[in-house]
């Protein structure tokens, strides 16, 4: 057996055992290096003016200047919040009175090592949850503009996938925006630009051909809204999201054939363009039949469809890892992870975050 088929079976048993970790509970997370798959990340080496006062972009707070947050505010009940010397928050001596998470902030042995503040766009007052190598290292709570910014300390020098999802407020979650980080010992590196993904759904599985089916979700307020629907012909269409960011569209599936279709959603502002929404699927039929319960199956990482994520689904995705794709699977490929036409570590990651066991 050569050398790069020993390594390929190391590679994929590697897979294996993180996956039956996870299914018994205990989290082993490997440092992997992946390309981005959906927008540009600016990454700066120092965030310029800590120390001076000031509150500017990429900073938290700035010495004895919190920009009048507290423990509270930052997702804790009592205690007293301070800066820490990167201008961000220090949580150290804020506590929670019961079960709870904070927000961006560290503890004070954090504070050793690399660290990294991501900031963006999201929904209004909604929640976005930050991820390093498949395990939730932060959450935070977008502003009233939609706009967050969120710290993550304590990191060895290397290279992480982090990736970000937000929560709209009907509790339906986006598609994970996912993207290489790498850092250097000791500084603070910026991330901007971060643009969570609209969320999408539909109010009918099924829709009666020539009646319409109403697709809505959230994003940033004011966006212009571009609507996918998948059929032999592609159908394009326009939306705007008003002041809350919601949008709605109603679609006339008289264009559509008999049979199943999906849409997507993509949001841009300011010249800055949103990853895809996940997929909503529907059938174009003879009858109406009304969403229930849109958020029980998720048709992300479930290659099987049977509303689960788990061994057998990962058993289906280490069969064809670096391999070439068979013509229908690479129809599932592109429906339930990454849609790059291959299988690989981007993939085990999104099947990681939506791993039900």
């Amino acid at each position: 057996m050569d050398h790069c088929k020993k390594s390929e079976i190391k590679t994929v048993f590697g897979i294996l055992l993180f996956f039956s970790l996870l299914t018994a509970g205990i989290f082993l997370f490997a440092t992997v290096t992946v390309r981005a798959q959906s927008q540009t990340i600016d990454i700066d080496a120092l965030v310029e003016g800590c120390g001076d006062a000031l509150i500017q972009s990429g900073e938290s707070c700035d010495g004895s200047n919190l920009n009048g947050q507290t423990c509270a505010s930052v997702g804790f009940t009592t205690g007293t919040l301070s800066c820490s010397l990167s201008c961000t928050f220090d949580t150290s001596l804020c506590t929670l009175s019961s079960g709870g998470g904070g927000g961006g902030g560290g503890s004070s042995s954090s504070k050793k090592g690399a660290q990294i503040v991501l900031t963006g766009r999201a929904y209004p007052r909604s929640e976005v949850t930050i991820l390093k190598d498949a395990q939730i290292v932060a959450t935070t709570i977008a502003d009233d503009n939609a706009t967050f910014q969120v710290g993550v300390q304590g990191l060895s020098a290397g290279t992480y996938i982090f990736s970000v999802y937000g929560e709209d407020g009907s509790g339906v979650r986006s598609s994970l925006l996912t993207f290489p980080v790498t850092v250097t010992k000791g500084i603070l590196a910026k991330i901007e630009s971060i643009f969570v993904a609209p969320t999408l759904a539909g109010d009918k599985v099924e829709v009666k051909r020539g009646d319409s089916i109403q697709l809505f979700g959230q994003t940033f307020p004011h966006s212009a809204i571009t609507l996918e629907v998948n059929s032999p012909q592609q159908f394009f269409v326009k939306a705007a999201a008003d002041d809350d960011g919601v949008y709605l569209y109603n679609f006339d599936s008289s264009v559509l054939e008999m049979g199943e279709h999906h849409a997507k959603s993509r949001a841009s502002t300011e010249n800055v363009i949103s990853s895809q929404s996940a997929a909503v699927e529907f059938l174009v039929g003879t009858k109406n039949v009304f969403s229930q319960n849109k958020n029980k199956c998720s048709p992300k990482a479930d290659f099987n469809k049977d509303c689960k994520v788990n061994l057998v689904d990962f058993s289906i995705a280490a069969f064809w890892y670096n391999r070439t794709l068979s013509a229908d699977f690479l129809v599932r490929e592109k429906e339930h992870v990454n849609g790059d036409g291959k299988i690989n570590l981007v993939d085990f990651s999104i099947m990681a975050f939506y791993w039900t066991g």
